[in-house]
């Protein structure tokens, strides 16, 4: 079964045309191009992966709100461990790369995991 919530958007709810579909899909294009020239000499961008820590239990996996524009611009991006909430739950932090350095981001995400150690970090 489907959720509703795919089902609406298949059955376009927000009543977008092409042409907005169009602008936006072009404007994703121009962010795609600056985001690059942007990272320059950087090995990846560092983020949070969402917002606060993991939700408690297995009934949701949190927000992916912050996923949304890695999505969009087609970067990948990769998720480690960061600090503890208050509830004891992980913070995740994100590293992104540019579009097509998938290898790239997997050697950072290995150096930059082996340098943080998550024990004694507590965000409140």
């Amino acid at each position: 079964m489907l959720h509703t919530d795919f089902k609406a958007k298949v059955h376009n709810h927000l009543g977008r045309t092409p042409q907005v579909m169009r602008k936006a899909l072009d404007t994703v294009a121009a962010c795609q191009r600056e985001l690059e020239q942007e990272m320059g000499p950087f090995d990846a961008l560092l983020t949070i992966s969402a917002p606060g820590e993991a939700p408690l239990g297995l009934h949701s996996q949190g927000m992916a709100t912050f996923n949304r524009l890695w999505t969009a611009l087609q970067v990948p991006c990769i998720s480690i461990p960061g600090m503890t909430g208050a509830n004891g739950m992980p913070i995740g932090m994100q590293l992104v790369q540019r579009r097509y350095d998938d290898e790239r981001l997997l050697d950072v995400a290995q150096t930059v995991a082996t340098v943080i150690d998550t024990r004694e970090r507590v965000w409140n």
